[in-house]
């Protein structure tokens, strides 16, 4: 206790020396931290927390080192681990024997500062970390001068110029934040080209999301470099003299959309570990012989192709290689042994494997064939995501469905036309993600799937029949089932986990009948779509009795569409709906008005709705805090309310209400009054922003009180 009460309270300094005490086992070492001078260091002297000074001076000799280089950072800016780690590797911070495995040793480092609250898991992705302010000052603080942060400089000119002088600069890193398309910087040849032939002791070379078509020869004369990111650019091939960077571990291009081609002789670039093409769908043959660099522990891509050196057995002495692999142009092999050499089952280091054939089914595709590489090419049962695409077999392989692949999690199978054999998946006891696309002659009845699934998505298999049985999902949080036939949706029962559905082009669908929609008590947004047959929502009225969490309701494009329920009256929601969304749905003359005296519903859009005439004096919107009417041509008048000038009675019993509404968009609407906001229609005090397009009746908008917006 008396070492937090050193805390005073603060939760950062309580998180980070209970970090630190984690490693420390003997009675002695916390007694030493309690009774460290640090804690009585002069306030004008002490301008960092003390459990931090503590928590750094504390760390190990290599990982100071590499807390130290996290100074680079700017506050509030989000880390990618993965990033770092290579910049760590490049810059030798991570000591270690010749032929130790570095990236095992940063993914070490990188989890010690996680623990001890150096660094704090970001919310909005799993491999993207960020640092506490008081923790980037530290980081700076310790880092001196070694580190040096552009700031306040703005224009590219000046950005650029002033690391002219900065001849010993080892790491050159831009860290800007992914901007738009048309927002990114322009960055010409010859500035690059100056700027490289002044920074000749670069380590590290990053410099992603700018315009950039050429990089200029001179790169070739960074001798020390070990990593280069050019991501997110436009640059369409690199120079042939990168070549002659023989140190170069980390090559990074992701993201690059104009890259077509790589330079000749990278075979000869041994010491390559790390090579990243991720999303680069223009670049289509691979350098030759690439089997060479036996020392890659990544290649994120790989296309097979037919001569000699980009056939896909150059894979073969690549057997460090891990992470996420995917080998295109399957197609192209035409021979069963290069899948075999392959050796695919011995990469236990593989986690994601995508295996790619061509599109194209007009041509022959020959059956046979596919069908042994692809059993061939059976991975190491350390995979865990593993998708096929464009397989032109007729069965899958035995191994798809094998339980000796205990951590698969994440299973796709998309576009395989011709397969009309699914092996049984039910013995892939980790399995919670599934993926079924276009496999249009597969039956239902052979899928036998896991039913601890917790995302079921199952798209264009028109043919697939429905399971003679019904099949329990208890576990399943999200269904997408798209442009397939009803019955097979009927057979999926026991949904009671289930927050996500989305049902798309369903033909036979009319409703959702009672039977199905029973087990829904947890289901958070339901959406339907192109459900051409769709007349009802569901059956019975008393069906939305059990969607007592429904908070997104979305209906678009369902031509025949009548009401919400079948039979007369209207039908009573469920209060904790927040937003509604109906498009293109021409048949509905009025929505169940009950739904807009929901005190918990906010955004309300409706567009595309022709016969829609009026909304009921009695709809009030209350609660509604954004609201969008867009191409509802016959619509005559807009939600009633108080006046417009709240603080005056009103004989309509509604002047003690509270409205909410904040944004107002209303297009397309030609029918609407000359003057659509008379007549007590109102404009409340909240309302921030207020558009008004395309509707060829309205002529004054006199009545509203344009000073509040």
């Amino acid at each position: 206790m008396k070492i937090v009460e050193k805390c005073r309270g603060l939760p950062l300094a309580v998180k980070t020396l209970a970090g630190l005490l984690s490693f420390k086992v003997s009675p002695h070492e916390w007694k030493a931290i309690l009774d460290s001078k640090i804690w009585d260091l002069p306030k004008e002297r002490n301008d960092i927390l003390p459990a931090l000074k503590l928590s750094y001076l504390h760390l190990p000799s290599n990982l100071r080192r590499c807390f130290a280089y996290c100074a680079i950072f700017p506050k509030d800016c989000k880390i990618e681990r993965d990033e770092l780690i290579h910049w760590w590797i490049a810059e030798g911070l991570l000591e270690g024997k010749e032929g130790k495995n570095y990236w095992n040793a940063g993914l070490k480092f990188f989890d010690e500062l996680v623990s001890r609250s150096l660094l704090q898991k970001s919310s909005s992705s799993e491999s993207r970390f960020l640092m506490h302010d008081l923790v980037n000052d530290l980081a700076k603080l310790v880092a001196s001068a070694t580190c040096f942060s552009l700031g306040e400089i703005v224009t590219l000119w000046q950005r650029f110029k002033i690391y002219h002088e900065m001849k010993g600069l080892r790491s050159f890193i831009s860290l800007a934040k992914q901007p738009r398309y048309h927002d990114k910087s322009y960055l010409s040849e010859k500035v690059l080209g100056h700027l490289l032939s002044e920074l000749k002791y670069l380590r590290v070379f990053s410099l992603c999301h700018y315009h950039i078509r050429e990089v200029p020869d001179c790169i070739g004369k960074l001798r020390h470099l070990r990593c280069l990111n050019l991501s997110y650019t436009d640059i369409e091939m690199l120079p042939n003299s990168i070549v002659a960077l023989y140190y170069l571990e980390t090559l990074v291009l992701r993201g690059c959309q104009n890259l077509t081609k790589l330079p000749k002789g990278m075979e000869k670039m041994i010491n390559l570990k790390f090579l990243d093409f991720t999303d680069t769908p223009s670049l289509r043959v691979m350098p030759l012989y690439i089997g060479n660099l036996v020392g890659l522990e990544m290649l994120s891509k790989f296309v097979v192709g037919t001569e000699a050196g980009s056939r896909l057995k150059e894979l073969k002495n690549l057997e460090n290689l891990g992470g996420e692999l995917c080998i295109s142009n399957l197609h192209k092999v035409q021979e069963v042994g290069d899948a075999t050499n392959a050796n695919l089952c011995m990469k236990e280091g593989i986690c994601q494997l995508t295996m790619q054939w061509g599109k194209d089914f007009e041509n022959f595709r020959d059956e046979e064939l596919e069908a042994k590489v692809l059993d061939f090419l059976r991975p190491h049962p350390n995979l865990e995501n593993l998708a096929i695409s464009y397989y032109g077999g007729i069965e899958f392989p035995s191994w798809l469905g094998s339980p000796s692949y205990i951590n698969m999690v994440h299973l796709r199978l998309h576009g395989c036309y011709q397969a009309k054999v699914l092996a049984s998946l039910g013995q892939l006891s980790s399995l919670r993600e599934l993926y079924i696309e276009g496999l249009s002659y597969v039956d239902w009845e052979d899928c036998l799937i896991t039913t601890l699934l917790r995302k079921l998505d199952i798209d264009s298999c028109p043919r697939m029949d429905a399971h003679p049985l019904s099949i329990a999902f208890p576990s399943l949080n999200e269904l997408n089932f798209r442009g397939c036939n009803e019955g097979v949706l009927k057979s999926l029962i026991n949904l009671t986990s289930l927050t996500a559905l989305v049902l798309q082009d369903v033909a036979e669908l009319t409703c959702l009948n009672y039977g199905f929609t029973s087990s829904l008590v947890k289901l958070e947004k339901l959406e339907m779509e192109s459900c051409k047959n769709l007349m009802y929502l569901w059956h019975k009225r008393d069906v939305i009795q059990n969607l007592d969490c429904l908070k997104s309701l979305v209906i678009k494009s369902c031509p025949e569409l009548i009401s919400f329920s079948a039979g007369e009256g209207d039908i009573e929601l469920r209060s904790k709906l927040e937003t509604m969304d109906s498009r293109n749905c021409i048949n509905p003359e009025k929505h169940p008005s009950k739904i807009y005296t929901l005190s918990s519903l906010q955004d309300l859009t409706i567009e595309e709705c022709p016969k829609l005439v009026s909304f009921l004096e009695t709809d009030m919107l209350a609660s509604v805090i954004s609201l969008n009417i867009r191409d509802c041509k016959m619509l005559l008048s807009l939600p009633g309310g108080s006046s417009v000038h709240m603080d005056e009675p009103s004989s309509n019993n509604h002047s003690n209400m509270t409205f909410r509404l904040q944004n107002l968009k209303i297009y397309g609407c030609d029918s609407l009054p000359a003057s659509p906001f008379s007549e007590n229609r109102f404009l409340p005090a909240t309302l921030k922003t207020l558009e008004i397009e395309s509707c060829g009746g309205v002529e004054s908008l006199a009545e509203i009180l344009v000073d509040r917006l």
